[in-house]
Parts: C-alpha cells; structure tokens; sequence
C-alpha cells in the first residue's frame, strides 16, 4: 500500500495520563508524541500525493487539569508534514450532556487536524450547496433550472469609478419587470435611472456588473427591474444550472470548520444497537466518519485507520459505499483485544444489516462485504 491511500482517519489515544503510558507527567508529553511521531511518520509514507488525514484530537482532562494535547500534535504534524501542507483544524461538538469531572468550565468539543501530504495536489471535495432559496422559474427553465434574485448593487466594499454609473433604461423600451408575484417582459413605463445604493453621491455603493455586462444581461434575461415604495431597483437572476456568463455549473460549496451534528453519545448508541451491550468506551459516531470521507475520498479509494478501536471507520465506508455506490476499501489496524470482540462482529452485522436495535437487525439493508485480515505476533 506504498503511496496507494488516498485518506486515513485516525482517532489516537487522548494524552491522559491513562492511557497505558506509564511514566512520571514532566515526560507524558514526550512519550505520548513519540508513539504518535512514530506512527504517523509511517502513515505518511503510504499516502498518496494528493492524499489527506484526519487526527481526532481534544483538550483532556489530567488530576482535573485540562491538558492541551492538541498544541502538541498540531507541532507534531506542522514538522512530519510541513506547516504549508496544513488544511484547516475542524471543530466539533463532542457531547450533548456537559461533563462534570472539570473544575472550571466544561470541556463540549474536540478537534479534528487534516492535513495533506501535498497542499497543492490534496483532494479535497465541496459540499453540494442549498438550493432551497431557488425558487422562480422562466422561459429557460430546462437550460437554466430554477433561479432566485440577487442586488446588482452593492455597499460597503471595495470602490470602483467604472462600477459607479447610472443604468438608464428609455420610455418604451423592452425589460423584464418583477411585480413581486410574476415576471414579464415588458415597455418600461416611464424612463428609468437607476444608480448603485439609489444615490449618485454615495461612493460607498457600486454595481456588480459592468456597463456592458448589464447590456449583456437585459438582452439574456439576467436583468431584472422593481419598483418599490416609487424607487426603481435592479436585480440580476442566480441560476441554479448556470452561472452568470451561461457557463454550466455545478453548485457546491466549500466544507466548513464546524460540526454540530454527530455527537459522542450517537456513537454509544450505536454500539448499544449492535451488541445490546456498551462494549466499547466514546466510540466515534460513524456518521462523523462517514461525513469527513465525503470531504476527503472518492468513490475508489483506500481508507486507513490504524487505532482502529470499535471499527467505526469501516462502519462508515460501508455505509458511504451503500449510499453512492462506491468501492471504497477500508484498511484497519488494532493492537487490542478489540478486534476478535467487537471489530469483526461489527463488521458482520454491518454487512447484513445497516439498521440494528437491541442486537437485533431491523432489516437486511446491508450490502455484505469481503474482507481479510493478518494476525502479526511480536516477540
């Protein structure tokens, strides 16, 4: 799998204090990082070049002292991967009920540090954006699709001498006017003139588009006119299938830094719905999982997660799989007891079923899967 991974989410050990590093605190730090260094350094070596990582990490709590192990990993990976190939630090929402074991303030997200082997080449996918305000539709409804209208004007950014201009609009000629319920194309009934903010002294407004542009747009029907309280404005049309030279386009919009969705406690459930027992501590919800793959994978594409735990991540390609058909193959590493106990089991019943209650399947939704595994013993 040499430079063959296109993405690895990891959700390591918190630096805790119990988490099997059994040495004084002045050296928690150090051993705690080392085992990351070490691990991560090899991770890097099968990534792709184009290929990007998530840590789970989060503030912790040591003799009721929150530790910052984030500062610490985010040192770590700024030198394994170099700072300029950093992506963002996502924030999310970690739990619905506040925790108690703190002496100030309680402790309700953690973090998630991607990074990517090569800033330039990384892979990185957009979200599919709310169309919801689209709405109106005209005559190039099947070229266009629905559309929703937007100010020409605009204030308070940079000035412009060549966006600041009257649109003069003669009696008689031919626009489309919008009466706040239909659009028709129309003589205008009187002349119209029009200036950015309604004021030609205010330099703070200009218009979006060129004089020529706007020429370009009432001949296309982009331009739109409406009178309001006796003042005339002008709104160009946003089309959901085209951008504003007719260009075809695809509406997405960029993932974000913040998570609000997928909580630790839906993780819980999770394994509770599986095994009708909690056999596994702060799972990770594979929905979380699921919906960082999105950001971060395509359809044909190795996932690895080498502190595999409870087996959330092949949990959550299977899922991403069964939802857009893709072929994604998963790749997990676990040094625990886990994986006779919960891992394998989980990925069984996630074959058979994606829909569990009490250990019991509620359906057969699942898609089945192969898989192989590799027990290495050390001596």
């Amino acid at each position: 799998y040499y430079e063959k991974v296109q993405t690895i989410y990891i959700d390591p050990p918190y630096n805790t204090g119990n988490d099997g590093f059994l040495y004084k605190d002045i050296y928690q730090h150090s051993s705690w990082l080392t085992m990351m260094e070490n691990r991560l350094g090899l991770a890097k070596e099968l990534m792709k070049d184009d290929g990007v990582i998530f840590v789970s990490v989060g503030d912790t709590i040591r003799k009721n002292l929150r530790v910052t192990s984030t500062t610490y990993l985010q040192h770590l990976n700024n030198n394994l991967f170099n700072e300029e190939n950093f992506i963002a630090t996502i924030v999310r929402k970690s739990g619905i009920a506040p925790r108690q074991d703190v002496k100030h303030i309680a402790n309700a997200h953690d973090y998630i540090l991607v990074y990517s082997k090569d800033f330039e080449k990384a892979k990185i996918n957009k979200k599919t954006a709310d169309i919801s305000r689209l709405t109106y539709k005209d005559n190039h409804f099947n070229e266009r699709g629905y559309f929703d209208l937007n100010q020409l004007d605009r204030g308070s950014v940079k000035y412009s001498e060549s966006l600041d201009y009257p649109i003069i609009i003669e009696k008689g000629q031919v626009i489309e006017i919008f009466d706040g319920k239909s659009f028709k194309k129309q003589p205008a009934p009187e002349r119209i003139e029009i200036w950015p903010g309604n004021n030609p002294k205010d330099k703070r407004w200009i218009f979006r588009w060129s004089k020529e542009k706007v020429k370009w747009g009432i001949k296309n029907d982009f331009i739109v006119f409406r009178r309001i309280n006796g003042k005339w404005k002008v709104y160009y049309k946003e089309y959901e299938l085209v951008d504003n030279n007719l260009n075809k386009r695809e509406r997405t919009n960029p993932f974000d830094t913040l998570i609000l969705d997928y909580p630790n406690e839906h993780g819980t459930k999770e394994i509770e719905n599986l095994f009708k027992l909690r056999l596994f501590e702060y799972p990770k919800p594979s929905d979380l999982i699921k919906y960082l793959l999105k950001i971060g994978t395509n359809k044909n594409t190795f996932v690895l997660d080498f502190f595999a735990g409870s087996g959330t991540t092949a949990h959550a390609v299977m899922k991403l799989n069964k939802k857009d058909k893709g072929k994604r193959k998963f790749i997990l590493v676990e040094m625990a007891d886990y994986f006779d106990t919960v891992i394998i089991p989980r990925i069984k019943k996630v074959a058979y079923s994606f829909n569990w209650k009490e250990g019991k399947p509620q359906n057969t939704s699942g898609t089945g899967v192969f898989f192989k595994y590799h027990t290495l013993e050390q001596y």
